[in-house]
């Protein structure tokens, strides 16, 4: 009789995957809620999406900025040369 493993495996390849899926729909929620008005439900939803896969990237990379655009200061200047 042959045992399958009681909980599935999770790889590198696996988490690279989720990552990719997850900032695809983390540009969706911000373009969806940048259209909403703050007061609104959508809003609201959007911006708990959004915080929710920022927590879970964090969980799986340790970072807690992974989706967070990083400029360094000296990369100003450079843009336009």
């Amino acid at each position: 009789m042959i045992r399958r493993p009681l909980r599935s495996s999770f790889s590198m390849e696996d988490r690279n995957r989720l990552l990719e899926a997850l900032g695809r729909a983390r540009a969706g929620t911000i373009n969806c809620s940048s259209a909403e008005r703050p007061s609104s439900e959508r809003y609201a939803k959007c911006r708990a999406v959004t915080a929710s896969i920022d927590a879970l990237a964090e969980d799986l990379t340790g970072d807690p900025t992974f989706f967070h655009t990083k400029v360094k200061p000296s990369d100003i200047g450079s843009a336009g040369s």
